[in-house]
């Protein structure tokens, strides 16, 4: 496959093959640590039209591309029935696909990501973005279309159920949000992975966590410091103090996430720290849980390094 490694501009940059380092061995990335995040807050920045660029990373990257980091609000949708604030799942995923398919060009770049948008179905059905279910079917649909190759995906999260038609999607392995070995595990041999970040709303008074909304990110790479290396396609996230942070991930020790009718424990549930840019909302948004994490690999891999073997859900 082509990369975009001399195509695209790479500042302070780290990148480590998988196993070429000693980072890899690391058997975790996060910490446990108390639910103390209630003071963590937001503020309003402006930000320059954000160009084509691939993010610092300095932390390992086990990927076998480094992610591009497209904007979601440089995404010109005019004429489409969805818009730009919507598209933060397609603009994701195109993260990962830009340097795989070698797409090089910032105009097919952006066209790549409403392609996305349309395989997701998002022209024929205008909510508020795209679910996991939606998500996972659109790209390998769009990969078996254009690209005649049958994507391995795999899914750990706890919202897929939602989409109840669709309730034994065979990528769906895990009904329960990830933990740090999955990720690690996983990471390793994918080509690429997405986290759908939930944006809740934490009451120290009764420990809940009450899901506002939800948005999607690309996983650039993980150590293990406790660090994840996210390009986030939120303009909000598209200014130079942001680009050059990786986000610290804490494991939630108690409380309660409650998502409409659905609520379950945040034990072991995986919250990153408030370096990671909240959307401004009067509803008091204050807390980044990741609620679920796809792995890509673009096709089957003939030499059998297949994902590795699943634990219970």
């Amino acid at each position: 496959m082509n990369s975009l490694m001399n195509g695209l501009k790479v500042t302070n940059g780290l990148y480590i093959n998988p196993g070429s380092g000693p980072e890899n061995k690391s058997s975790g990335v996060v910490d446990c640590k108390s639910n103390n995040i209630t003071d963590s807050k937001t503020d309003k920045t402006t930000f320059p039209e954000t160009p084509i660029t691939q993010r610092s990373a300095t932390t390992t990257v086990n990927f076998s591309s480094l992610p591009a980091n497209l904007c979601q609000n440089d995404i010109n949708t005019d004429g489409k029935n969805f818009h730009f604030n919507h598209i933060c799942g397609p603009a994701a995923v195109a993260n990962t696909l830009v340097p795989l398919l070698g797409i090089i060009k910032p105009e097919d770049q952006h066209a790549l990501v409403i392609s996305l948008a349309e395989a997701f179905g998002m022209n024929d059905k205008i909510e508020y973005g795209t679910g996991a279910i939606e998500l996972m079917a659109g790209v390998r649909a769009f990969m078996e279309k254009h690209h005649q190759q049958t994507p391995v995906i795999r899914y750990y999260g706890w919202r897929a159920e939602y989409a109840s038609d669709k309730s034994s999607f065979d990528h769906i392995q895990s009904r329960q949000p990830p933990n740090q070995q999955q990720i690690i595990d996983n990471i390793r041999i994918s080509d690429g992975a997405w986290l759908n970040i939930g944006f809740y709303v934490y009451d120290e008074s009764t420990g809940e966590y009450t899901r506002i909304s939800g948005h999607w990110v690309t996983l650039a790479g993980c150590n293990g410091n406790g660090e994840m290396a996210i390009h986030d396609p939120a303009g909000r996230a598209h200014t130079a103090a942001c680009q050059e942070k990786n986000h610290s991930v804490v494991s939630l020790d108690e409380g309660l996430l409650i998502d409409r009718s659905r609520r379950r424990s945040t034990k072991n549930v995986l919250c990153l720290d408030r370096s990671f840019k909240l959307p401004i909302d009067q509803r008091g948004i204050n807390t980044a849980i990741i609620d679920g994490a796809i792995f890509f690999r673009s096709k089957d891999n003939p030499t059998g390094n297949d994902f590795p073997s699943l634990p219970p859900s």
